[in-house]
């Protein structure tokens, strides 16, 4: 509820999400569903790992950054 929340009240906005592990965890988890990505094959999440989802209405989300961790270099 919260995604379609968010999706349909920001249309063409940017968002950030900021949480922890298990929250984090299962946001992702949605969205990986909804765009039917393998999440089987995505690695574990860095500590302070950035990531970025283009969220689409239709569902078909796209990984545009994952687990990245180049800010800690």
């Amino acid at each position: 509820k919260l995604l379609d929340s968010v999706i349909s009240k920001y249309k063409k906005s940017n968002v950030l999400f900021v949480g922890h592990n298990d929250t984090n965890r299962i946001l992702m988890n949605i969205i990986i569903k909804e765009a039917k990505l393998n999440h089987k094959k995505l690695e574990l999440q860095h500590n302070t790992a950035v990531n970025i989802f283009q969220i689409n209405e239709d569902k078909n989300h796209k990984i545009r950054v994952f687990n990245c961790k180049k800010h800690l270099d």
